[in-house]
């Protein structure tokens, strides 16, 4: 698969469609047809609907483990506030037991 680690736009509110189009297509003529677009959103991917999801068969992989094989995986956490940290690294520990 195809992973964003997120940021990948400077703002969470860009609106120009043209910018949207080139993402999306830059992104589909990648990603694997077989295994899809996996994303967590940085900062400047926080969009309602999020950018990632533009994307067919697209998948958020926040708060979950993703095996990446030969032994290794991923947890995905979407980007949190400092205030919010704390609880949201407690929060994927299990994941990981």
């Amino acid at each position: 698969p195809l992973y964003s680690a997120g940021d990948l736009f400077d703002s969470s509110y860009h609106q120009n469609p043209q910018v949207l189009h080139r993402y999306r297509k830059a992104v589909m003529q990648h990603q694997s047809v077989e295994f899809g677009f996996r994303f967590i959103d940085g900062n400047h991917d926080y969009a309602s609907p999020p950018w990632g999801s533009l994307v067919e068969r697209a998948v958020s992989i926040d708060h979950k483990l993703v095996p990446l094989g030969g032994g290794y995986s991923l947890v995905g956490m979407n980007w949190q506030p400092a205030a919010k940290l704390d609880r949201a690294l407690e929060a994927i520990q299990g994941l990981l037991a």
